[in-house]
């Protein structure tokens, strides 16, 4: 689990998922998101840049039911 502010956290899980590169298809990343503003998902799309840029980035709101039981929030496929 990881505990702070927003930008600490998601900086913190960004970093976590993208840490190998080498394995992930970079055609297609979803981000699937609940009770997120603007400003923070323009946020999280710049860190994900950083750490492994994609061809297609889509972003999907979902329920906060479904939300939390999606698993991770990014999810970028391998190969």
């Amino acid at each position: 689990m990881l505990v702070g502010g927003f930008a600490h956290v998601a900086r913190s899980y960004v970093r976590k998922i993208f840490v190998d590169t080498r394995s992930i298809d970079r055609r297609i990343l979803f981000i699937t998101y609940s009770g997120m503003d603007e400003q923070k998902l323009q946020y999280l799309q710049a860190l994900v840049r950083q750490y492994c840029p994609f061809e297609r980035v889509y972003l999907q709101k979902a329920s906060s039911a479904i939300a939390s039981n999606c698993g991770l929030v990014l999810h970028p496929a391998r190969n």
